[in-house]
């Protein structure tokens, strides 16, 4: 090992590693040589995290919020605010998988979407504006519609909880599926 690694090690590390004679985890070292932090846990015992660990232990300390909290922004189509299951449309086979209630999320929809449309409480597009076949059915049918988000069918997940802000032009993560 080379005398810098050693200090991405704690003493109890080292200690350990000169008892047993055993290598440091390289691995180890190398997480924190991307990114660390150390502090104490409830009993007072020192911690270092790093990778994902780092994350969980910013959310422990509240100085981070939790990856929910993600907000999509796209256009206001229609007024209104509802929230549902995401069920993601990719194209007419998955128009079945749509259910009373569900938020109909898709790159963009077209007439054979509308018995599916009908059912959702509202609709999120990646594509379209405020004259989009989105926001128009949206409108006649009196739901919420936020339009050209870019990304929310890369983003949202089948089964996430979310909350469509048509106002607003926002979609809110609730809940992670």
């Amino acid at each position: 090992m080379e005398i810098n690694e050693l200090a991405y090690l704690l003493e109890n590390e080292i200690n350990y590693c000169l008892i047993k004679n055993i290598k440091a985890d390289k691995n180890l070292i190398e997480s924190r040589k991307k990114g660390f932090i150390i502090m104490y846990d409830d009993r007072k015992d020192i911690l270092c995290l790093s990778g994902k660990e780092i994350k969980d232990g910013l959310k422990a300390l509240g100085l981070m919020k939790e990856d929910v909290d993600v907000n999509l922004q796209g256009t206001s189509a229609s007024r209104g605010i509802a929230q549902g299951k995401v069920s993601i449309v990719k194209g007419v086979k998955d128009l079945p998988n749509v259910n009373k209630g569900d938020i109909l999320v898709a790159v963009t929809t077209h007439p054979d979407y509308v018995p599916a449309m009908q059912k959702a409480n509202a609709i999120v597009t990646d594509e379209g504006g405020v004259t989009s076949h989105a926001a128009i059915v949206s409108r006649e049918i009196g739901i919420p519609c936020v339009v050209g988000t870019k990304n929310a069918t890369k983003t949202l997940q089948n089964g996430d909880v979310v909350e469509v802000d048509g106002n607003n032009g926002i979609v809110k993560i609730i809940k992670k599926a």
